[in-house]
C-alpha cells in the first residue's frame, strides 16, 4: 500500500520516522487579548528575543510574534534538523482557515529543499477562523472540495493530499465545526486516508466528536483524537483507546504554566515531557501501543532553535532517550514513530 506525498505516492515502508501532526502556516494571533497592564503589552507587541525567552516558557502568548509561523527560511532550516536528526517524514496539517491558510507551493518546497517525504492535509480549522465559506456551503460541496484535493489536486495544482486534518473541534463543538466534521468524516469513508481530529485540550469534547465521526461513516480505527497529552487524562484517554481510535501525543517540547492572571489563551498548564514519557510507558504496559502517534505541533516560534527552542528533532534528540530512562525500549519507540504513522497514513 502507499502514501500521497507531494512528490507522489511512496511505499509507506519508505516512511521512515513520521511527524504526523505540524503545520507550515500557522497563528492564534488573532485569539489573544491584550494586556491591561503597560509593560506587559508593550512586551506583548514585541518581537521574540533572548530577553523574552524566559518568559515564553512558562507563557507562549505573552508575545503575540510568538505565535505566527511567518518565517518560511527558518522553517525549512528547522524541519531540515528533524531529517540530520533521523527523521524520514513531515506532515503538514495546515488546512483551509481564514488566516494563516495553507500555501500548497511552499509546503511542495519544503519536501524540494529537505528531501523529507511531506505529505499535505485538507480539512477547515477552528470555528473562528473558518470564515463564511463554511455557511455558505453544503456538507456535500465541503466533501466535494476535500476530495478534490485528494484526487485532483489542491488549489489548481496536481499536489494531492494524502491525510484529512486537521479537522477543528472546540471547547463545546459548534455547528460550523460539526458541518466540517460531518463532511471530513464523509471523505474518510470514501478515501480511506487517515482523519485528523483537534480535541479540545481541557475537556472531554474528543469523545463527541468521536462520536459523531462515526456516526456518518468514520472508521475509528483511521481516526486520531489530538491533544491528548496536555491535561493526561488518563481515564479520558482510555475511554478513547477502547473505541480502536489513534491517540496523538503531539506537544512535546510544550511545557507551560503561568498563573491565571497571565494566561490569556491558556486555560491551564501543559503536562511535562517526563510525565508524558511515563503515561505512554503506563499505556504501553496496558498494551494499546499500537494506537499510539508521537509529534510536536511546532507552532510557536519559541520552540524553535534559532529562537532557543528544542525544534523539530525533539522528539528524536531527547525524547527517545527519556522513554528508555522509563524502560521504552528502541523497538517500542519505533513502533510510535515508524509503524503506527505509515499504517495511520496507508490508503
Amino acid at each position: 500500500m502507499s502514501v500521497m506525498t507531494m512528490l507522489g505516492e511512496v511505499d509507506k515502508k519508505e516512511l521512515g520516522v513520521v511527524l504526523p501532526h505540524e503545520h507550515s502556516c500557522f497563528g492564534v494571533s488573532e485569539f489573544l487579548t491584550p494586556y491591561d497592564d503597560w509593560e506587559m503589552e508593550k512586551t506583548f507587541n514585541g518581537e521574540v528575543t533572548l530577553e523574552t525567552l524566559g518568559l515564553l516558557t512558562r507563557n507562549p502568548y505573552a508575545v503575540r510574534a510568538n505565535n505566527i509561523m511567518d518565517c518560511p527560511d527558518v522553517l525549512i532550516d528547522e524541519i531540515f534538523q528533524f531529517k540530520k536528526a533521523g527523521g524520514g517524514t513531515w506532515v503538514d496539517l495546515s488546512g483551509r482557515r481564514r488566516r494563516f491558510s495553507r500555501n500548497i507551493r511552499y509546503t511542495y518546497e519544503i519536501a524540494l529543499k529537505t528531501g523529507l517525504h511531506v505529505v499535505a492535509g485538507t480539512s477547515y480549522g477552528l470555528d473562528q477562523n473558518m470564515g463564511k465559506s463554511v455557511d455558505t456551503k453544503t456538507v456535500s460541496e465541503l466533501v466535494d472540495e476535500m476530495l478534490t484535493d485528494i484526487n485532483v489536486g489542491i488549489d489548481g495544482t496536481d499536489f494531492k493530499a494524502g491525510v484529512i486534518g486537521e479537522v477543528g473541534t472546540g471547547k463545546a463543538i459548534t455547528a460550523r465545526e460539526y458541518k466540517a466534521l460531518e463532511a471530513a468524516s464523509i471523505v474518510q469513508k470514501e478515501s480511506g486516508l487517515g482523519l485528523q481530529i483537534h480535541a479540545y485540550l481541557y475537556n472531554r469534547e474528543g469523545l463527541n466528536a468521536l462520536d459523531f465521526a462515526k456516526k456518518h461513516g468514520a472508521n475509528p480505527e483511521k481516526i486520531s483524537i489530538n491533544h491528548v497529552d496536555v491535561c493526561l487524562d488518563m481515564e479520558y484517554i482510555y475511554m478513547l483507546l477502547d473505541q480502536g481510535v489513534y491517540i496523538e501525543f503531539d506537544n512535546f517540547g510544550k511545557e507551560f504554566y503561568c498563573d491565571a492572571r497571565l494566561r490569556n489563551w491558556l486555560e491551564g498548564r501543559f503536562a511535562y515531557d517526563f510525565e508524558r514519557v511515563k503515561a505512554l510507558k503506563e499505556i504501553i504496559d496496558r498494551g494499546y501501543i499500537k494506537q499510539i502517534l508521537l509529534s510536536s505541533d511546532l507552532c510557536l516560534k519559541s520552540m524553535m532553535h534559532k529562537w532557543g527552542g528544542w525544534g523539530y528533532d525533539h522528539i528524536l534528540t531527547n525524547i527517545v532517550p527519556m522513554m528508555q530512562d522509563v524502560g521504552i525500549t528502541k523497538e517500542q519507540a519505533n513502533v510510535m514513530l515508524i509503524d503506527n504513522p505509515a499504517d495511520f497514513l496507508d490508503r
